[in-house]
């Protein structure tokens, strides 16, 4: 499951657009960064909508976002030449004019259990409730959401249905999906400015600058389903899943500090898409590292800390299981 925002030039804060994406897996199905080169397209934004051969395509202006659920309805720009007669001969709908693209083609089990309708208006009322004020830094605060919960009282041990924006897999069957990574993109046209996590759990860790006309740093080899201290996913993991171990009151620990840190990094990240490669390169590599370094010390700083509250015993079973088949090692 995932969830994807845009906000166009017309709503954001300097008339660039913002894009942002968390991509939810398994939980130890790692993320990784990959560079491809950068390609000219048009300046638009659109949604792409597809079941099976079936399409439909819109295009967007605003704050739009998708939750792994069909959200075009009655209109749109483009669509697949069958569309709507295929749903008359399925008799989804009475004829052309009943005809809704999502209540058609939509999987009712699927739309029901992955929360999407909620994770939707959240990120939608989160970014709408901004007009010409949204950023990077809106955007990323959009990807951390738990449900509006900014006074710790939500915990990931809570529920066996539900899914919050920053996902955070538990027991059950339809809590399997885990946020392993986030994006958020300011689409400046000269020089787009992209800002990855490259790590789980957007609440637990840092959105960093990347600009595709340049490297990616040193994030070691591509991770795999175990373990690995040499890979920048499974590093963070071992902050993550200990924070996991007593979310509420560990998360507090380093929060503050967390978006201090990348609130320095998206603002300035900002101004350096107008320098020279070599530069942004150069700032780009001292963001990761010292990202890096800070999740080091946060580490450190849960190790010493007892745990007040533990999560309830199936939750705790489930990341048990998880990680022993990581063959995860915790503080």
């Amino acid at each position: 499951m995932c969830d994807t925002v845009v906000a166009t030039a017309e709503v954001t804060a300097d008339g660039v657009t913002v894009f942002g994406k968390n991509s939810d897996r398994e939980p130890n199905e790692a993320h990784h960064l990959l560079r491809v080169p950068a390609s000219d397209h048009p300046a638009e934004a659109w949604v792409l909508e597809t079941a099976g051969r079936h399409w439909a395509a819109k295009r967007i202006k605003g704050v739009y976002a998708i939750s792994n659920g069909l959200t075009i309805k009655k209109e749109w720009d483009l669509a697949s030449p069958d569309l709507v007669n295929h749903a008359l001969r399925k008799g989804w709908c009475k004829g052309p004019d009943d005809f809704d693209f999502a209540q058609c083609y939509s999987d009712f089990l699927y739309t029901r259990f992955s929360d999407c309708r909620r994770r939707r208006q959240r990120t939608t009322e989160l970014l709408s409730s901004q007009p010409g004020k949204i950023t990077a830094g809106t955007m990323m605060a959009a990807l951390r959401d738990h449900r509006g919960a900014g006074d710790g009282s939500w915990r990931p041990d809570q529920g066996l249905t539900g899914a919050t924006v920053c996902m955070h897999a538990g027991f059950g069957p339809i809590r399997r999906s885990q946020t392993t990574g986030s994006m958020v993109s300011h689409l400046q046209p000269d020089c787009p400015t992209h800002f990855f996590t490259g790590t789980a759990a957007p609440c637990t860790g840092i959105f960093k600058p990347v600009w595709l006309d340049n490297e990616l740093p040193d994030l070691g080899p591509v991770p795999r389903s175990t373990y690995d201290p040499a890979a920048l996913y499974w590093r963070h993991e071992t902050l993550h899943r200990t924070t996991l171990r007593n979310f509420s009151t560990f998360i507090k620990l380093y929060q503050p500090e967390r978006e201090t840190l990348e609130h320095e990094f998206y603002t300035k990240a900002i101004e350096f898409a107008r320098h020279r490669a070599p530069e942004r390169l150069a700032f780009n590599r001292r963001c990761f590292a010292e990202a890096e370094a800070a999740e080091i010390r946060w580490l450190e700083r849960l190790a010493n800390k007892k745990i007040q509250k533990h999560p309830n015993g199936l939750y705790s079973l489930t990341w048990k299981k998880f990680n022993r088949q990581a063959q995860m090692p915790l503080v």
